[in-house]
């Protein structure tokens, strides 16, 4: 008698969550930047009036010209990750660290290409942007990054987070601070969604300009 294959048991440590992301901290392929988008993109001449204005904060991005197909909804988006990534009370560096990882393990290459230039102008080094590829308890992350990054891998796993995850978070940030990391968590998720499922190409140039590190 023949037995079915054993299925692998899923274990809930943090260490079983394999990033998804395609693309090493300095690796970008030609694949990458020349997929397909869903839709063809929108022109800022071609948007209504008010997400041109919008346009004159943010670089040009594919991904903002690939959901400007909704209006009204881009330019509110737009408008949420001014203020989380420019005017947050979160620290840049745990603010980078949990984007960056969010984008990973969604397989977000697009997320993870314009934020690493955001990262090393904030302070994040080289041999953290590679360790977030893998296992986030390693030493190039201090204890409270290590708190943020297995908070941020529970939370992109599902959605509530264990209270031992919660608590040294909780424990070294003000509540404003913590309030911004779910809410980061929450956009860039939702934000790796548009770009993966919407195809979202990598420019040929990079968009993320001096004024816009220099806002960061």
């Amino acid at each position: 008698m023949t037995h079915p294959p054993q299925l692998p048991r899923y274990r809930s440590e943090r260490s079983q969550i394999t990033p998804k992301c395609a693309m090493t901290a300095g690796a970008l392929t030609t694949e990458m930047r020349h997929q397909m988008a869903r839709f063809p993109y929108i022109e800022l001449s071609d948007m209504p009036e008010s997400l041109q204005r919008a346009f004159t904060t943010v670089p040009p991005l594919n991904l903002f010209k690939e959901i400007a197909h909704a209006p009204e909804a881009t330019l509110q988006l737009i408008s949420l990750a001014r203020v989380l990534v420019t005017r947050g009370e979160l620290d840049p560096v745990l603010r980078e660290l949990v984007i960056l990882r969010v984008g990973i393990l969604s397989g977000a290459d697009y997320e993870v290409h314009q934020h690493r230039q955001i990262a090393h102008r904030v302070g994040v080094t080289q041999s953290q942007i590679d360790a977030l590829t893998g296992e986030t308890s390693s030493d190039d992350f201090d204890p409270i990054q290590q708190h943020l990054l297995a908070l941020t891998d529970a939370l992109v796993r599902g959605v509530k987070a264990p209270e031992e995850l919660l608590a040294p978070v909780l424990d070294e940030l003000s509540s404003a601070a913590f309030i911004e990391v779910l809410m980061l968590i929450g956009y860039y998720m939702m934000v790796s969604w548009l770009m993966v499922n919407l195809q979202v190409e990598i420019e040929d140039v990079d968009m993320i300009t001096k004024d816009v590190l220099d806002s960061s």
